[in-house]
């Protein structure tokens, strides 16, 4: 999804959304759309009654102070992103919590 997005010029970034009390850990595609941010959770949840729906924030500090505010640390890890490889930003996290 994020090759179609920049091969059009969309704008866009991935997220991990890291709550370490709870060990939780999201992956998410946000994008710009209509001078909307759309989120794309990457992580499956398909027990979430919300997975597969569009999730449409006025900006993307408004999608970053909605997951602020339930405990997730919000990272920028558009960059840290290798595809085939195991993702580093979220195994370095979870070590630290050991």
């Amino acid at each position: 999804m994020k090759e179609l997005l920049d091969r059009h010029g969309v704008p866009n970034k991935i997220w991990l959304l890291f709550q370490p009390e709870k060990g939780k850990a999201h992956t998410v595609l946000t994008f710009q759309a209509e001078g909307k941010t759309v989120y794309l959770e990457l992580t499956p949840q398909s027990a979430k009654p919300w997975y597969g729906r569009e999730l449409v924030y006025d900006s993307e500090e408004t999608f970053q102070q909605a997951y602020y505010q339930k405990g997730f640390e919000i990272i920028d890890v558009t960059e840290q992103i290798e595809i085939g490889q195991p993702p580093r930003f979220l195994l370095e996290r979870l070590n630290k919590r050991k």
